[in-house]
């Protein structure tokens, strides 16, 4: 199963990739802050499932 996890430098998404990536049948696919969003149509064409672990977890300063 290949699986798409947005927010995937923050805490919950790093540790849930290494989990996923030891079990056979994963395959992880990251996207987060630093990604194209133009890519995350081609990404999420080939994919099994979403995890959306993506979010702002602190307000702007101002």
């Amino acid at each position: 199963m290949k699986v798409l996890l947005t927010g995937a430098n923050g805490f919950i998404a790093q540790n849930l990739s290494v989990r996923l990536t030891e079990l056979q049948d994963f395959e992880v696919v990251s996207f987060s802050k630093q990604s194209l969003e133009q890519d995350l149509t081609q990404l999420v064409a080939d994919i099994d499932a979403v995890v959306h672990l993506a979010g702002v977890n602190s307000p702007p300063l101002p």
